[in-house]
């Protein structure tokens, strides 16, 4: 195996590690996001909080939940990427 096609396996494997990471993270901060814009709700339901904080929490729960997208995308173009990269060369027709 060539030392630039050692180097892509690295690179890309480097890459869905760390989109995996980022993927697990996302995960947790789906639930603590979900949790706060419930209790919003709750405390608007009983006139703790106003309006204005409900939407707030929802589109910040919108906007974990987006990343959490992009990033698993991320995940499974690295691993897609790498199992091309371990293809072997006569199976990679032009």
């Amino acid at each position: 195996m060539h030392v630039e096609a050692k180097d892509q396996i690295a690179h890309a494997t480097r890459a869905r590690e760390m989109a995996l990471a980022r993927v697990t993270r996302d995960r947790q901060l789906i639930a603590s996001a979900n949790r706060v814009a419930a209790m919003s709700l709750t405390a608007y339901r009983e006139g703790a909080a106003s309006l204005t904080n409900v939407l707030e929490a929802q589109r910040s729960a919108r906007d974990v939940l987006a990343n959490y997208v992009d990033d698993l995308a991320d995940a499974w173009i690295a691993t897609a990427e790498l199992r091309v990269l371990a293809l072997p060369p006569a199976a990679i027709q032009p």
